[in-house]
Parts: C-alpha cells; sequence; structure tokens
C-alpha cells in the first residue's frame, strides 16, 4: 500500500535554503495574501461566452462560480476558470460564462460582501483550466525578525538558481486529509461520489508522489542537475525530451540548465511511460507501486512536471514586524513553496 506516511504533518520535503530560516507568518488577514491571475489571453470582444474579471476575499473560487452561474440564469457547470484561488485571501481572476444567444446579465445588481465585478467582456471561447499565464503575488511576513538583508540574499539566489517547484499544502485538502481519503477509495474499495471529487483526489495522489520524487532529488543534491535519462523541459513550455550526456550538444544542454532555459522533470504519475527512468524516480515509485496501478486504472496517464521554478519580477519592502515581498510564478507553481524559501511558516 505504500508508506504509511500520509499526513502533512509528517512528511519531510525539505526546502532548498532549509538552513538559518527564520519563523515568520502570513494570512494574518486576508489582505496579507495577495494574487493577480496573468490571462494568457484577453477577451476579444464578441462571441458566445462572457468572460467577467472578479476580485473576491473570503470566497473560494467554486463558490463564486455558483454564484455567477445563479447570477445568470445557467448551470454551474457552464461557468469555467483557470486556476483555484485562495480563500483566505485576496485574488483577481478570470471566469467564462457560456451564453449563446442570450444578453449580458444585469451587471448593476447588488454583489454580495467579497466578491466585486471588475471588467466584463465577450469572448468566442470559454476558459479552460490552466489556460494562465501564471499569477502575481504579494504577501505579507509578519512576526519574523530576520534582517531584511538576509531575507534579500535568499531572494538573490531564488531569483537566479530557482526553487524547488513542491506542490503546496491546498492541493491536499483543507485538513490535509486527501490522501487518507484517496486510500479509502482507491486502495481499500471505498465509494467516492462525484467526478469533482474524484479528479481532485486524483491530483492529490499525484502531486504528493511528485513531492516526494523531487524531495529525495533535493537530498541527494540533484534535483536541477541532469543525469542520464532525465527528461528535460523547455522553460514556458511543456516540451520536454530525454538528455543523453553523450550526445553531441551535450554540454549547450548544461548550460541552458545552469541559465535557467532548460529543467530536469518529475513524474505526475499514471499509465504510460512518459520517459519513466532510473535514480530516485524509481525508487520512490516503487514505493508507491500500488498507488500508481490505481492511477493507471482510473486512466490517469502519465506526465511530466519541471522540478525548478524561475520566480520573475521580486520585490522586497522592510515593514515594522517583518516584511513584504512581491514575485510573479508561472502556472502551477505555489507561492506557499516559495515563501517556506524565505521563512519557517
Amino acid at each position: 500500500m505504500g508508506l504509511a506516511v500520509l499526513t502533512l504533518a509528517e512528511v519531510d520535503w525539505p526546502p532548498l535554503l532549509a538552513a538559518g530560516r527564520r519563523a515568520g507568518v502570513i494570512r494574518q488577514v486576508a489582505e496579507d495574501f495577495e494574487v493577480v491571475e496573468i490571462a494568457s489571453v484577453e477577451p476579444a470582444g464578441e462571441g458566445e461566452h462572457l468572460w467577467v474579471r472578479v476580485r473576491k476575499r473570503g470566497w473560494t473560487t467554486e463558490a463564486v462560480g455558483q454564484h455567477l452561474a445563479r447570477w445568470a440564469g445557467i448551470p454551474p457547470r457552464a461557468v469555467s476558470w483557470a486556476g483555484r484561488k485562495d480563500r483566505r485571501a485576496v485574488t483577481e481572476q478570470w471566469f467564462s460564462l457560456h451564453l449563446p444567444g442570450r444578453a449580458d446579465p444585469d451587471s448593476s445588481e447588488g454583489w454580495p460582501e467579497g466578491v466585486e465585478l471588475l471588467a466584463a467582456r465577450r469572448h468566442s471561447r470559454r476558459i479552460r483550466l490552466g489556460q494562465h499565464a501564471g499569477n502575481r503575488f504579494r504577501l505579507r511576513v509578519r512576526a519574523c525578525d530576520a534582517a531584511i538583508d538576509e531575507i534579500g540574499a535568499r531572494l538573490e539566489a531564488l531569483v537566479e538558481g530557482g526553487f524547488p517547484n513542491y506542490f503546496g499544502p491546498q492541493r491536499f485538502g483543507r485538513r490535509g486529509d486527501n490522501m487518507l481519503q484517496a486510500r479509502r477509495w482507491l486502495l481499500e474499495g471505498a465509494r467516492v461520489r462525484g467526478r469533482g471529487l474524484r479528479s481532485i483526489l486524483l491530483s492529490a495522489v499525484r502531486s504528493w508522489l511528485f513531492n516526494e520524487v523531487l524531495a529525495a532529488r533535493v537530498r541527494e543534491g540533484s534535483w536541477c542537475v541532469p543525469a542520464a535519462g532525465d527528461v528535460l523541459m523547455l522553460e514556458g513550455s511543456g516540451s520536454v525530451f530525454v538528455h543523453d550526456p553523450l550526445a553531441q550538444g551535450a554540454e549547450d544542454v548544461l548550460d541552458r540548465v545552469a541559465r535557467g532555459d532548460l529543467h530536469v522533470t518529475g513524474p505526475l504519475a499514471g499509465s504510460g511511460d512518459g520517459f519513466a527512468v532510473g535514480g530516485a524516480e524509481a525508487v520512490v515509485l516503487a514505493r508507491w507501486e500500488a498507488w500508481v496501478r490505481a492511477l493507471s486504472k482510473q486512466g490517469v496517464k502519465m506526465a511530466r512536471r519541471s522540478f525548478r521554478v524561475m520566480p520573475k519580477e521580486v520585490d522586497l519592502e522592510a515593514c515594522e514586524d517583518g516584511f513584504r515581498v512581491s514575485f510573479t510564478l508561472p502556472a502551477g507553481a505555489y507561492a506557499t513553496s516559495f515563501i517556506q524559501e524565505l521563512i519557517q511558516l
């Protein structure tokens, strides 16, 4: 059944810069955690889909989607978004509402507390999950006595070399118990109702296994050092290839990895070989073999995810009891994984 450790309190997923971190607190209030979604496509102004940009505070993305469905008089399945945003935060993102042959809903009606309509424009296509370029974060860290120069030095190292692309704790449920629920379903035969919940649990399992492989490579010191057979991914693209250190141009590959243009990847487990390799990846997945088989049985396909994230547009500001840091991350990267390189939460 794989390893017994299935709760976040017990895992050992080491950050890159663990040594010397000071304690700190985030999310003391919602305004401490600001997120602005960066669209990969802007609505063109015409089409059967109404795109609405919303600022929310204290709402989940799903709850806002349900409110928009009621507002427009359409089923919830006709509302889509690019990614889920944190509830305990102030966030901005696009939603799309499928309104073929229908006029726009009345945007002048009152909106519930914590939800603000920022823009509404038509487009020919709906928003798909993952269809955004990234997110711009502005985080306030409190109760931290680290010198601002110390935090600045850590930031400089992360900008230059990147940080481990762990899935954040929110991926594993409000109480971190998604893996326990997944075990009851996938390995013990319990029933799970609802396609949405099943999808969340499958994603949690794949994310957990990826974190396990990445943690093993971080402990080895090889998380961004390509070995023979490693699968490399082009920065900003899903394009991948297998690294052959004996092939022509191998030295150029190493230079591109050092520059952050290429990254070593890890598995999003499922069926198919997905360029599966040996080393730490094979060892970790062997320990979780029953889980990998269960993912394959559910029709999940193997994919790859970069081990490394290169933060952009990083800015640091000293505050009375800590600091404020702003940065941009690509879609799928977690601000909590970045901030844990700076402080011990």
